[in-house]
């Protein structure tokens, strides 16, 4: 999965590399090998673009497991198979309040989290959009990451209030005042020994 690589060009074009079998993998990866340097040559590549109806301004990107790969923008949340694309945002969505999508992150148990430019946060699963959380927990402001740890907890980056904890209903905040050096977080991912950076 591509967490929110986001890939932009005036007249947008998307590339998406993908291995042959079949996982989407970061394209700072491709530079290097255990066996030392490689190229692009050696992966499948494929490139679509607004001929298949693509969105522009890709901000997010993920894969979920049925194959279906999710892109989104200032339009909403986009969804591709390699054919067919299916486009969700205010005007068909009831719990889309905000059409610019922020971030894409996909959990172990397979829920797609949306994170949204107003702090609004999505999660799809069973091929619905459910509201796990209203912009007004993060006062409105944007969403900047969304990563779980190896418990299970989700924790979501808003600009400039730290970081939420989502665990079994409750939410926990993580800012200036209990121990954060900054309020700004942009970036979070799980380490491999139970911790988180950020």
């Amino acid at each position: 999965m591509i967490g929110s690589k986001c890939i932009s060009m005036k007249h947008s074009i998307v590339f998406i590399i993908a291995l042959l079998i079949g996982y989407l993998i970061p394209i700072d990866s491709i530079a290097q090998t255990s066996t030392g340097l490689t190229t692009a040559q050696e992966y499948n590549i494929r490139k679509w673009n607004s001929t298949e109806d693509l969105p522009s301004n890709i901000s997010a990107i993920c894969q979920t497991p049925d194959g279906f790969i999710w892109l989104g923008n200032e339009f909403g949340i986009t969804r591709f198979d390699g054919m067919n694309v299916s486009f969700y945002n205010r005007e068909n969505s009831a719990v889309m309040t905000e059409d610019l999508c922020m971030v894409l992150y996909l959990s172990k148990d397979s829920t797609m989290y949306c994170g949204m430019n107003n702090g609004l946060v999505l999660q799809y699963k069973n091929n619905e959009f459910t509201v796990l959380e209203k912009k007004e927990t993060f006062h409105g402001k944007s969403i900047q990451a969304i990563c779980e740890d190896h418990a299970g907890n989700i924790w979501i980056a808003a600009d400039g209030m730290g970081l939420f904890k989502f665990s079994n209903g409750k939410i926990t905040t993580f800012n200036k005042n209990n121990g954060l050096p900054s309020d700004q977080v942009s970036a979070i991912i799980r380490g491999a020994n139970d911790e988180l950076f950020v």
